[in-house]
């Protein structure tokens, strides 16, 4: 009976944080030569409210205005700063920090034997079910980071199941999330699309090149696609009932990945809101999650 009291509260919790008052900041980090400064944390003061800076300096952070009325931006090689929240939109000017003996010890670009590497999410999962769903539908998870290691995606990984065609191929999605760890802002600058082969396999997609912060963690998606090469009557409705049959590649689904629903969303197409997934029956009230996950560096 705990257990089950626990759980509710924790699926009220989004619907609780949303009766709070809500303020939204937007900005741009540059160094005191005016230079835009990207992959910068920036984090509401007295609250778990954190954001990056992208290639741009530029931000957007929500936040409680009850509770935070300043934020904290910090960035490997600068002097944080704390900054109140005077207007809307600020602009945050960082200085650079002179290099000690312990900074040139941990400084990639100088030393890369010191650049370490880590997963976001949890690598080694047990199948315990699958998904597929209608063609421009989504599924993906909330994978969380750790902001003070000032991390750079690197890999995302999807397993895809034997069943259906799996290599059928399927467009990856990386977004930034907001206060209730919801999908927010697209983070990929361009389409990237993979596909398995026999499927019962990870597949991955390399996403170093673009450069997209760690940070306090990130939501990574899956969207079943049309065309690309695949049968274009992958469609969900009653007059092509093969979608049912499974004719695209199917995702597998693992438990206690997460405890709740929270972290996993999942929306029909583009233009619709996300949801959290739903409990499965028969599954001892244990919530299934899409097995994804991602890999990070940091120094």
């Amino acid at each position: 009976m705990v257990k089950r009291i626990i759980v509710v509260c924790i699926l009220l919790l989004p619907a609780l944080l949303s009766y709070s008052k809500q303020g939204k900041v937007t900005g741009k980090v540059t160094d005191d030569q005016g230079k835009p400064v990207e992959h910068c944390e920036i984090k509401a003061v007295n609250a778990n409210y954190v954001t990056n800076s992208n290639a741009r300096g530029e931000f957007s952070l929500a936040y409680n205005t009850d509770s935070s009325h300043s934020l904290i931006v910090s960035c490997f090689g600068y002097k944080t700063e704390e900054v109140r929240i005077s207007d809307d939109v600020l602009w945050v000017v960082l200085k650079h920090k002179l290099n000690s003996l312990d900074d040139a010890a941990v400084d990639a670009d100088h030393n890369p034997a010191k650049t370490k590497h880590a997963v976001l999410g949890k690598k080694h999962l047990k199948q315990n079910g699958i998904c597929s769903e209608i063609i421009g539908s989504e599924i993906g998870i909330f994978l969380q980071g750790y902001a003070e290691q000032h991390g750079l995606l690197q890999e995302v990984y999807f397993y895809i199941a034997k069943d259906g065609i799996p290599n059928s191929r399927f467009k990856v999605h990386v977004y930034s999330v907001n206060s209730s760890f919801m999908p927010k802002d697209e983070l990929l600058d361009s389409t990237v699309i993979i596909h398995a082969t026999k499927g019962g396999e990870w597949v991955h997609a390399d996403i170093s090149s673009r450069h997209i912060p760690a940070g306090g963690g990130v939501f990574i998606s899956m969207e079943w696609l049309s065309g690309a090469g695949n049968n274009p009557l992958m469609v969900g409705d009653d007059e092509h009932p093969e979608q049912w049959q499974f004719n695209t590649q199917v995702l597998g689904m693992t438990k206690r990945f997460h405890n709740n629903a929270t972290m996993s969303y999942t929306r029909s197409n583009i233009n619709h809101e996300w949801h959290p997934m739903d409990l499965r029956p028969g599954q001892q009230q244990q919530y299934l999650n899409p097995m994804i996950y991602a890999t990070y560096t940091y120094h």
